[in-house]
């Protein structure tokens, strides 16, 4: 779950409110490509059709959001479907990333948990919201750092060692 988040970039209530069979039937956005907008994509973006997953999953105010997944995460994923049972995961419960009840897991609690093993210093101040725009933060200023002289990028860089 927590890869999801960090590589989606999305809130972990829409992660953690992934439904199995949302997940079950994520393959048929292939079918209902538009071949022609996938001659419009570079050579990199149509491997990347070839090599990520769509899931739809419900975000905020009841919107569609769409959600990558890799072959690691679907591999992972997968075997958590087929131990749901030997986990004690009750049949009723909907969600991917389900709980003893009927409830999924909460994001909070697994992104805590992989903080800690990472050994951050103050992992209760990790959230998604949090990681979200540090990512956002991150992925702007590199933008900016590659469209720099080279002067420019060692000021950055003493700026940031400072």
């Amino acid at each position: 779950m927590t890869k999801i988040v960090l590589f989606n970039k999305r809130r972990g209530g829409e992660v953690k409110n992934m439904r199995t069979e949302a997940y079950l039937s994520r393959g048929q956005h292939r079918k209902n490509m538009n071949h022609e907008i996938l001659e419009t994509l570079t050579p990199l973006e149509q491997k990347l059709t070839d090599r990520l997953e769509l899931v739809a999953v419900w975000g905020k105010q009841n919107k569609t959001v769409p959600t990558l997944l890799t072959k690691e995460m679907i591999q992972g994923i997968d075997v958590l479907i087929r131990q749901r049972s030997h986990c004690g995961i009750r049949a009723s419960n909907k969600y991917l990333f389900a709980s003893h009840g009927d409830a999924p897991l909460q994001t909070w609690k697994t992104l805590n948990a992989v903080a800690i093993e990472a050994g951050c210093h103050h992992p209760e101040q990790i959230s998604s919201s949090r990681l979200k725009k540090y990512i956002a933060t991150v992925a702007h200023v590199y933008a900016h750092y590659m469209h720099m002289s080279s002067f420019e990028q060692l000021v950055l860089v003493y700026c940031i060692k400072v």
